[in-house]
């Protein structure tokens, strides 16, 4: 699935909808952003509706240490939201156990300060790639 799959009023239907989020990764993580090591978090409203604008950081550091995983996801306490979709991205496909790790410390870290995350992703420029959540304990 790529963004051009996206409905025209893909906008005003819930990111749960099917394959919904996966495209929307696909817009909003482009060439540049994923040839960058980029993070995109999508907000997301209690209907389910992404909530503009989408957060996009460049650089990131995929094999650093724990501490510096969990503060990207820290940071998000800051915003007043109840759900966000998390991607990672890279100009190589990110190997599934980093990108696994990545999403315990997106999952354990969101739980503390009450946000759900509906959905995390990897992209490369060979595509989006969804990652099956798993029920975690904030801890």
């Amino acid at each position: 699935m790529t963004y051009r799959d996206l409905p025209e009023n893909w906008t005003e239907l819930p990111i749960t909808t099917p394959g919904l989020a996966a495209d929307a990764v696909d817009l909003f993580l482009g060439l540049n952003e994923r040839l960058s090591d980029s993070i995109l978090f999508l907000l997301v409203d209690e209907e389910n509706r992404i909530v503009p604008p989408p957060i996009v950081i460049s650089d990131m550091p995929w094999h650093c240490e724990k501490d510096r995983r969990s503060h990207v996801f820290r940071t998000l306490r800051q915003v007043p939201i109840p759900r966000v979709i998390v991607a990672i991205s890279s100009a190589r496909p990110i190997i599934r156990l980093l990108a696994q790790v990545w999403l315990e410390v997106a999952q354990r870290e969101l739980a503390k300060h009450n946000i759900e995350l509906v959905g995390f992703f990897s992209a490369s420029p060979r595509g989006v790639t969804e990652l099956p959540l798993r029920l975690v304990e904030a801890a």
